[in-house]
């Protein structure tokens, strides 16, 4: 996996998604189907799921790094470059113990002021929350760690650059909007009783996402000019905000208590991004896209809560008038434009091309 990663960081620099989509997508349908070979037919037991990954990681590591080494071949290294890139990675394995602790402690809070049961309903909300960055923001963001290294140095490069964090927010405002109606009437339907609580909680950490979200963009001041320990530090806040108020708060409200605990880290984060991002690089962020987002996510989720609806084709009808609401409402405020669109069939052409291979 380590090594993958290598070739895929070079795979990413270049932009070729087609070509990195498709190797994952290969390597997980072949990853499942050997699973169920080796763990079902040939009753390998627990070893059957390293087997299966084993051999599904190998072969995505052989197409990739044979694709890459094809092109640009081997070279010996340049050590002032790994010494400037140890330098500039070192403070961010102390930001990723403090993502780890922001993005975790409050399940382990859960578990130990609440239930067993509970940690169970509250992790699967979070299942369910996560789809947005799985589905929607992480898929960007490959993309994004790529053009802000390539936006900084040019003139018109903050514009743009505020143009895409606006896109990207807009896109998933309207994912979350789709995540606490559709989907969470779906999941209610279909999920065993015991989990339908977990419902209750997508708003609210579907609003932690879209934070999460922005100031994962906002925060790109601190890579594009090396400043990573200063997000180091930021993030030390952050988790220390998120402990506290969890403990502070789910003896009082239970689980919500631990979703508003995220929500708090999250928002200082972004608030925290902003302030001290804007001294490094100064991009003319539309800041409106994530309030008017944030509100419109949490309005919608809490409106199917106290208003259900009666049947589930009635529900979908009403989820579906919520995407359009949304969609109204991100048009008025200037969100969503016209040229947005024009761009949108311009991408999906560019799909097809070999370029993007």
């Amino acid at each position: 996996d380590v090594m993958s990663v290598l070739f895929q960081a070079t795979l990413q620099a270049q932009l070729r998604s087609v070509f990195m989509v498709t190797v994952s997508v290969a390597q997980f349908i072949l990853g499942a189907g050997l699973t169920v070979l080796f763990v079902v037919h040939l009753r390998f037991g627990p070893l059957g799921f390293f087997a299966a990954s084993v051999v599904a990681t190998a072969l995505g590591f052989t197409a990739i790094a044979t694709r890459c080494i094809s092109e640009i071949g081997l070279a010996p290294p340049r050590w002032s470059e790994v010494w400037r890139l140890v330098c500039f990675s070192a403070p961010l394995l102390v930001a990723a113990l403090m993502y780890f602790i922001v993005r975790n402690s409050d399940r382990i809070l859960v578990s130990q002021l609440l239930t067993v049961s509970a940690v169970g309903i509250y992790s699967m909300a979070w299942t369910l929350a996560n789809l947005l960055l799985t589905m929607v923001f992480t898929p960007i963001q490959t993309s994004l760690d790529v053009w802000r290294y390539k936006l900084y140095p040019h003139p018109s490069g903050a514009k743009e650059f505020a143009d895409i964090f606006r896109i990207a927010i807009v896109l998933i405002g309207i994912a979350a909007v789709g995540l606490v109606t559709g989907v969470a009437d779906v999941f209610v339907l279909v999920i065993d009783p015991a989990y339908r609580q977990a419902a209750l909680y997508l708003p609210l950490l579907g609003g932690a996402v879209i934070l999460q979200a922005g100031y994962s963009i906002v925060a790109s001041a601190f890579y594009v000019t090396g400043a990573t320990g200063q997000w180091t530090r930021l993030f030390a806040v952050g988790a220390g905000v998120q402990i506290a108020t969890s403990l502070t708060l789910i003896p009082v409200f239970g689980i919500a208590g631990a979703a508003i605990g995220i929500l708090a880290a999250n928002l200082v984060l972004y608030a925290g991004a902003t302030y001290f991002g804007a001294r490094l690089w100064r991009v003319p962020y539309p800041h409106a896209a994530v309030a008017v987002t944030f509100f419109l996510e949490l309005a919608c989720g809490y409106l199917r809560i106290l208003f259900p609806a009666g049947s589930l084709a009635q529900k979908l009808s009403i989820d579906l008038a919520a995407l359009a609401f949304v969609f109204v409402v991100m048009i008025g405020f200037g969100l969503l434009k016209r040229s947005d669109l024009a761009s949108l069939r311009r991408d999906l052409r560019d799909l097809v091309r070999p370029q993007a291979w």
